[in-house]
């Protein structure tokens, strides 16, 4: 496999492992690994790693809201479903149960397809009467509590006169911050959300009179049953996804869970909150990369704390400040009679830099080698980009085709330099990079890779 292209920083105390050996090794590479793929595999990937769009994203508002009395439970007996509609899907998955079963008894990726965003991959309208309906039922029928916090939930509501059932309708983001949650294994899983599936596809909208389900849906809901069969959705084993934070100790010491299941947590607390945190626009690259640090540190600071000791963070952002009094109590602590000490608090000043990067990275001495680009001196921070130039560690900023003299040299090299316009080939474009760099010079024309 190689090796990785990162290092990994880790305090040594937190380090766990043991000896496998080569057998063992040799047996695990080969059950992850060496699993053979089925033929329609490279169809079922695509769809997979297909991005959702925003506008077709029906499941952004479904999560149950807080302290809000809508009736849960639907009921959905009386209402007639499309026959039509239901045999269509049917006969689509008639044709995946035809295969013989082989539920997949080894791991063969740890990367699993993201649980909230396999709901997505199946397109129905966001006008659909029984879309909220549907989308709590699949979850109910994918996300399985566990039994044991179950109990201790019930029997705790239980004594304050409450219930499972109505904290699930009223309170489901306070349920689930106190109850683990799996996804089953593939042969539990199927049947689940098949059913699912039949019973809310062919269920007729009361103003439109359209199925839930159309075409495209019953053939996407039979691509995220292949991804069900083939083991990438349900949870790994052996593996844990929820972290104890703490107890809750405002009703009845109940552990706090963090949950790593999907990458909602990745979206959600860096993707949408660093969005948030940068200008719109009309600033220059030295601003954008120091607003990014900066939401860096401040993340770091509130969910390490958060996980590390389960209490929030209370304090300002100022580590310099913090660092610089650390030190100045411990270099006057014996000329005080009753000194003070900040506990708990790590000076990052004592310790080496790590050398991380963190905003606009340099490019590689590989690359710059493959492609002619020359480091950056003292001397070039006159020319334009300069910052850029200097973070990135060239002469000149590596950026996209942006300025008019780089388009005109962008279309002569295509017409007329065999790196860019080879007959029967498309173009050579590590060639390319080079004879472009030859052409920079950090006023109109820049660096490229």
């Amino acid at each position: 496999m190689g090796p990785t292209p990162f290092d990994v920083l880790v305090k040594q105390a937190r380090v766990l492992g043991h000896l496998e050996t080569q057998d063992t090794l040799q047996t695990l590479s080969s059950s992850i690994f060496t699993q053979p793929v089925n033929p329609e595999s490279g169809e079922l990937i695509q769809f997979l790693s297909q991005p959702v769009p925003p506008e077709e994203n029906w499941t952004e508002d479904i999560d149950r809201p807080s302290d809000q009395t809508e009736d849960r439970d639907e009921d959905i007996s009386g209402v007639e479903p499309d026959r039509l509609t239901l045999e269509e899907g049917l006969a689509l998955w008639r044709e995946i149960e035809s295969n013989p079963s082989a539920w997949p008894a080894a791991v063969r990726s740890r990367v699993l397809m993201d649980i909230w965003h396999a709901m997505a991959r199946i397109k129905i309208s966001k006008e659909h009467g029984f879309r909220r309906p549907f989308a709590r039922a699949l979850c109910d029928a994918m996300f399985i509590p566990d039994a044991t916090d179950k109990k201790h939930i019930s029997d705790y509501l239980a004594s304050i006169h409450s219930s499972w059932d109505e904290m699930l309708q009223f309170k489901a983001k306070w349920l689930w911050r106190h109850c683990k949650r799996t996804i089953p294994p593939p042969e539990q899983l199927y049947p689940l959300v098949k059913e699912v599936y039949t019973t809310f596809g062919p269920l007729l909208d009361a103003k439109t009179k359209k199925p839930l389900f159309n075409s495209r849906a019953w053939k996407d809901a039979g691509n995220v049953l292949k991804a069900i069969r083939a083991g990438l959705l349900s949870d790994p084993p052996g593996i844990p996804l929820y972290f104890q934070m703490g107890v809750d100790k405002k009703h009845g010491n109940l552990p706090i869970y963090r949950c790593a299941q999907g990458t909602n947590s990745a979206e959600g607390g860096v993707h949408h909150s660093g969005r948030r945190h940068l200008p719109i626009s009309g600033v220059s690259a030295r601003h954008a990369s120091s607003r990014l640090r900066d939401f860096v540190l401040m993340h770091n600071l509130v969910v390490g704390t958060l996980n590390h000791t389960g209490i929030m963070y209370k304090s300002h952002f100022d580590v310099w400040l913090l660092n610089h009094l650390q030190h100045l109590l411990e270099a006057t602590h014996h000329l005080i009679s009753e000194p003070q000490q900040l506990t708990g608090w790590i000076n990052g000043d004592l310790y080496v830099p790590a050398g991380e990067k963190i905003g606009i990275l340099p490019v590689p001495d590989s690359i710059r080698a493959t492609a002619d680009i020359e480091s950056y001196h003292s001397e070039d921070g006159k020319l334009k980009h300069a910052y850029l130039a200097q973070e990135q560690g060239t002469k000149y900023a590596v950026i996209a085709i942006h300025t008019g003299e780089e388009k005109t040299l962008f279309k002569r090299l295509m017409q007329e330099n065999l790196a860019f316009n080879r007959m029967n080939a498309g173009p050579d474009w590590k060639q390319g990079a080079k004879v472009w760099n030859r052409e920079a010079n950090g006023h109109n024309i820049f660096y490229k890779v």
